[in-house]
């Protein structure tokens, strides 16, 4: 699940990103499982994928979806 480093040395944010990885792998087995897929890695780029979209989808159906869209992604563009 690319835990390969720790963003900071803190033990509480070590523990919260250990948590969060152990997360993340258990809906991604499940959603393997659901869905009859047997590489792992496919599973986790299926899974992922279809969670952006739909989070895309959710916010577009918004009466002001887009608007806020494109104030977000504009904040964004302008940080890097």
């Amino acid at each position: 699940m690319n835990l390969t480093h720790f963003v900071c040395n803190d033990a509480n944010a070590i523990q919260n990103m250990l948590y969060f990885t152990m997360i993340e792998a258990m809906l991604v087995l499940i959603y393997k499982k659901r869905n009859g897929i047997r590489s792992f890695k496919m599973a986790k780029i299926q899974f992922f994928k279809e969670l952006t979209y739909s989070i895309l989808l959710d916010i577009l159906e918004e009466p002001q979806g887009v608007d806020w869209l494109k104030q977000n992604m504009k904040k964004f563009i302008q940080r890097e």
